[in-house]
């Protein structure tokens, strides 16, 4: 793998990272409202040609 593989692989984590910190935050912030349900996101990894090319965000599903 390429250096600039290698740091593309590392911004998709760093970008799923952050939604998922969003995801959290708002599940935190929320906790306590009335018939608000904790929400929760599905990652999956990308494999491109057979070699690890970061990850990607799945879908948002609530836990209620």
């Amino acid at each position: 793998m390429s250096i600039q593989g290698a740091l593309l692989s590392s911004l998709s984590s760093l970008r799923v990272l952050g939604q998922q910190t969003n995801l959290i935050s708002n599940n935190v912030a929320n906790a306590n409202t009335p018939g608000y349900a904790q929400e929760e996101m599905s990652v999956s990894d990308f494999v491109g040609n057979g070699v690890g090319s970061g990850v990607i965000a799945g879908k948002v599903t609530s836990l209620a």
